[in-house]
């Protein structure tokens, strides 16, 4: 069972599943915890990096984004890693939907499923990202249950 700061909250039952949906092979199922959070509150155009039950998540607020009053609306989940230089994302600096890591300045579109930014190589890198919705109980987040991945950099 994951160790949750204060303000989250692990939730207890079944095991849910993840299923990824794409154009490949059938991908297996990703067995993962549904945690309770308070997202940060962030406006349009920003990011951070907060601790989730163990796990370092990038939150993030596209500048598109709609904005109907609720603080938490159009966020967006990845994990704190970086695929091109797997450096914490930390610091990132988010300009429109474009999301670039602090480390080697690769950028992500956040609203595109974190794809890479004129990646013309296709080489199919993009940020890891994790479930986040809202359900009438608050924001729900699906956390794999794998030790998190530290980013080259942070210790932890």
């Amino acid at each position: 069972a994951a160790v949750a700061p204060p303000d989250v909250t692990v939730t207890d039952g079944k095991e849910l599943p993840l299923l990824q949906i794409g154009s490949g092979p059938p991908a297996q199922e990703v067995p993962v915890s549904w945690v309770v959070l308070e997202p940060p509150a962030l406006r349009r155009g920003q990011c951070a990096v907060v601790d989730v039950a163990g796990h370092p998540v990038l939150i993030a607020v596209p500048a598109g984004a709609t904005s109907s009053g609720d603080s938490g609306q159009n966020q967006v989940a990845y994990a704190d890693v970086c695929p091109a230089c797997n450096g914490s994302l930390a610091g990132a600096e988010l300009k429109g939907d474009v999301l670039s890591c602090p480390s080697c300045s690769a950028a992500f579109d956040v609203r595109r499923a974190g794809a890479a930014v004129g990646d013309t190589n296709r080489t199919g890198r993009h940020l890891a990202p994790l479930p986040l919705v809202q359900r009438a109980g608050g924001w729900r987040l699906a956390l794999p249950r794998t030790p998190p991945r530290t980013p080259v950099g942070v210790s932890r």
